[in-house]
């Protein structure tokens, strides 16, 4: 057994074992022409039927100068990456075991399967690398046959699918239906996930979308001031827009804060429905709902300093006073609640 070589086939992606519904690892010549034959006979598109017979014909002429060879197919998984690198790493592994192996010659399609190699190289001496290449004809090599098995491969993959077909095929509905303003709409929601990205708000989305998910079925009426609150944030941004679009030969600046402006009390609105829900969600369940009415005094609080900042930028005639005031005033009720919520607590 002294000096074994092993010549290796690698299905990365493991189409053999879907098609033909059988497990790794594949050894010995005859289970491999067997395999070879009946993949070439199930789908004649299939790549690694080419390549496993080019595996084969290594195997056939290197038997004639050694005697001590095997030939194995290694099938991984149809998440490519680290799971099916694993299972082609233990499948391997099981060979080493049972062949004791020294050297490997390794057969493959592609660059796809050639990621494996280093874990070959961990385990074995790596005499050879065979690359199969595929023959085409003129009309397989057509523009319209490398187009449908394009789309067919897109079709198959559920997760490219979704990135390559999915997403063009939303913007082409909402340019449909709403034309030019589609493109803002598509903008906003790509900056909305840059920024979710940018600042890793994933978490706090997916608690939030999990929340609002358990609202739906155990707690209406959580969901329903979720809605409420989601509907007069959209009417703030119309309010937004509406405003901004008046002023908008004014200086940009102006025209910014006062569109900030025109939707401002219905963000207030919309975040008091989506506190209350939250409150509302939670009772019953923990003993410190107090500590909302410091997030209500603070919702109070930014609304009428910002209100009054911004009128006092844009209106000459408004006064000072006005300001200051709203600051003060906004102090004293976030003072107050946060009074009230360390006496709850002590």
């Amino acid at each position: 057994m002294a000096n074994k070589t092993l010549v290796i086939c690698i299905d990365r992606d493991n189409d053999i074992g879907r098609i033909l519904n059988v497990k790794g690892p594949i050894i010995g010549r005859k289970e491999n022409l067997k395999i070879a034959r009946d993949l070439a006979l199930k789908d004649p598109e299939e790549t690694d039927a080419n390549c496993l017979f080019g595996a084969i014909k290594e195997f056939d002429e290197l038997k004639k100068e050694r005697k001590n060879l095997e030939i194995v197919t290694l099938l991984g998984d149809k998440n490519v990456g680290i799971k099916s690198d694993t299972k082609i790493e233990e499948q391997l592994e099981e060979v080493i075991k049972k062949e004791e192996p020294k050297k490997a010659i390794f057969v493959s399609d592609g660059a796809e399967d050639e990621y494996i190699l280093p874990i070959i190289q961990s385990k074995l001496e790596i005499l050879s690398v065979k690359r199969v290449v595929i023959k085409q004809s003129t009309h397989l090599e057509s523009g319209y046959y490398m187009i449908t098995k394009f789309f067919k491969e897109l079709v198959k993959d559920p997760q490219t699918s979704k990135i390559v077909l999915g997403i063009p095929a939303i913007i082409l509905v909402l340019y449909a239906l709403f034309g030019g303003l589609a493109w803002r709409f598509i903008l906003g929601v790509v900056g909305l996930y840059l920024i979710i990205k940018a600042f890793h708000l994933e978490g706090f989305v997916d608690s939030f979308a999990n929340e609002l998910n358990a609202t739906f079925s155990k707690d209406k009426i959580s969901f329903f001031f979720y809605i409420l609150g989601a509907t007069f944030f959209v009417i703030g941004v119309v309010q937004a827009y509406n405003s901004y679009n008046l002023y908008l030969n004014s200086n940009i600046i102006i025209s910014t804060l006062i569109g900030i402006q025109g939707g401002l009390i219905y963000y207030l609105i919309a975040a008091i429905f989506v506190l209350t829900g939250r409150i509302l969600y939670t009772f019953g369940r923990s003993k410190k709902n107090i500590r909302y009415l410091t997030y209500y005094a603070l919702l109070f609080s930014v609304y009428i300093v910002l209100d009054n900042s911004i009128k006092y930028i844009t209106m000459t005639e408004y006064n000072i006073i006005y300001l200051i005031s709203s600051v003060i005033a906004s102090f004293l009720i976030l003072l107050v609640a946060l009074i009230a919520e360390k006496v709850a607590y002590s």
